[in-house]
């Protein structure tokens, strides 16, 4: 089973990578989506795509094999992004979060979304 598990990580912390360990337990495969993709040095996006997989990547104590780090641009229109993410992201099973708009979006979109507890960032 292959799970998508987006977000703009902004930054990466302790929280995302005790979700993604959760996750990896449960599915063959996990698809991390970098949200936001094309936004830097704002103060609501202070990192760039690069600096975030960057984050991603050197945190994760994962097998290479098990995971893939992928932009995902934001178009500010929720339709335009969910029909982007599935025709642009490799095919996945079931969508891992635990924000309510995500849920809704990809319920719209007939895709199966499963909830992750909430970690606390800083342990």
């Amino acid at each position: 089973m292959v799970a998508l598990f987006v977000g703009r990580f902004q930054p990466f912390h302790l929280g995302h990578l005790k979700v993604l360990e959760y996750v990896s337990r449960v599915v063959d495969r996990i698809i991390i989506g970098v949200g936001s993709s094309q936004e830097k040095n704002t103060l609501e996006n202070p990192f760039s795509y690069e600096e975030r997989l960057e984050m991603i990547t050197s945190s994760l104590r994962l097998d290479r094999k098990k995971y893939a780090v992928l932009p995902i641009p934001d178009f500010g229109d929720e339709k335009r992004w969910v029909e982007h993410v599935l025709k642009n992201m490799p095919t996945f099973d079931v969508v891992y979060t635990s924000a309510p708009r995500e849920k809704r979006i990809f319920r719209n979109a007939g895709v199966t979304v499963r909830s992750v507890p909430l970690y606390d960032r800083s342990v």
